[in-house]
């Protein structure tokens, strides 16, 4: 879900995972990160072990000023953030 930042939120987009086992599956991430950084929105993701469970992808989009925030943590600053994504690729491995 894409939405604009301003004190009332707007739904601009909505981007859908499709369910894989395996990488084919996030193919509308890149798509919705890039809408995202181009219109000055925010992506709002279920869980942010979902945004990725890659530290340096994470970190990457935070440098590029990706703005996204995690329904399952709404809280995470940036030290917050980089220590659940080292926790997420931890799991995965």
């Amino acid at each position: 879900m894409l939405v604009s930042n301003s004190h009332e939120c707007e739904l601009i987009y909505e981007y859908t995972k499709i369910e894989s086992g395996n990488r084919n599956g996030h193919q509308n991430l890149p798509k919705a990160l890039t809408h995202a950084r181009k219109i000055g929105g925010t992506l709002v993701i279920a869980k942010l072990a979902r945004l990725a469970r890659n530290v340096a992808f994470t970190a990457t989009e935070m440098e590029r000023g990706t703005n996204f925030v995690a329904v399952d943590n709404t809280s995470a600053n940036f030290l917050t953030i980089h220590v659940l994504a080292a926790v997420a690729e931890d799991e995965t491995r």
